[in-house]
């Protein structure tokens, strides 16, 4: 639901932003193409050209082409003075290689004709830093929020999921059941990390989170990381354990572990790309030393045999701590 810009202020009234303002507005302008093509760069304080971002950014997208902040210094400075970008030297190379004629949105910062070579690039060094370290990056979520509504594929593909599997995050996006079986997800970045692990393979994550809700089902959030280790772990059962040794793991994890650790405390150490693979192994020497602790038959017990035979199959299985 779309809201004013005046509600989301009222709303944030508490925080007790200052009023007024301060520095000066930039002049909004239409350069042409040979204005453009004299702007200069001041190295002592701009980022070095990323050739690789260049290419990323592929054919020039007006929709998507915000103004360059530029200044222009006093005339007095000589051959310092004109027009020096500020922000978006990127975006300027990339108008010109598009060889477009069209004139270029700029916004302007005008210094005061007296104002010195050091001061206008005291100024300039400012606005660079503050464009570039108050600008909120979007977070993983809000990059696929937003897919989902241009039709990205894989945004499509993680809403198929937590709605498949009735999870919600943040309270509005995914499951849009609203029902005592919808849960909360937390730790949406391994939620993705497990929907780019098994791409297309939705009964693979379904098995998965069948197995979480035997072993943590009694609560009403789920863990992400636990959730993309509890899949990654119904894997490791259904395809390198048979009979015996897989009746008497899948009852280890579904009786014993969880008297042991929350799903919290599970994963709680492990927070990077192989968090999966850590988890497993932290759960292969908990039961390990069950199996000893309890008497288990070797004909039970998963050895380095079996985890050799694993490996050498499903590599995805390999120890991370080695």
């Amino acid at each position: 639901m779309s809201k004013s810009l005046l509600t989301l202020s009222n709303e944030r009234a508490h925080l007790n932003v200052p009023t007024g303002t301060i520095g000066s507005k930039l002049e909004y302008t239409l350069q042409p193409r040979s204005a453009v093509e004299q702007f200069l760069v001041d190295d002592q304080y701009q980022r070095i050209i990323s050739n690789s971002n260049l290419k990323k950014q592929g054919k020039l997208n007006w929709t998507y082409m915000h103004p360059l902040i530029v200044a222009n210094r006093p005339k007095s400075l000589g051959s310092k003075s004109g027009f020096h970008v500020i922000d978006g030297q990127h975006k300027g190379v990339k108008y010109l290689q598009s060889e477009t004629e069209d004139a270029c949105p700029c916004l302007v910062l005008n210094h005061p004709e007296d104002r010195s070579y050091d001061d206008c690039l005291e100024v300039e060094a400012k606005v660079f830093s503050a464009l570039n370290t108050l600008r909120k990056k979007l977070n993983k979520l809000e990059e696929i929020r937003a897919g989902v509504i241009w039709k990205e594929p894989e945004a499509i593909w993680v809403q198929n999921v937590l709605q498949t599997l009735d999870l919600v995050v943040d309270g509005s996006f995914g499951s849009d059941k609203d029902d005592d079986d919808t849960l909360e997800l937390k730790g949406f970045y391994q939620f993705w990390f497990l929907c780019c692990d098994y791409r297309d393979e939705l009964g693979k994550i379904i098995a998965g989170y069948d197995l979480w809700k035997l072993v943590y089902g009694k609560n009403d959030i789920v863990n992400g990381t636990c959730l993309r280790a509890m899949v990654f772990l119904k894997e490791f059962i259904v395809e390198c354990l048979t009979n015996g040794k897989r009746d008497n793991f899948f009852k280890f994890v579904t009786e014993e572990l969880p008297k042991q650790l929350s799903q919290d405390a599970l994963v709680k150490p492990f927070t990077d790309r192989k968090s999966n693979r850590y988890v497993l192994y932290s759960i292969l020497d908990r039961y390990q030393q069950y199996c000893e602790a309890s008497g288990v038959t070797k004909n039970y017990r998963i050895g380095s045999d079996t985890m050799s035979v694993a490996i050498t199959n499903f590599p995805k299985f390999k120890d991370p701590r080695e």
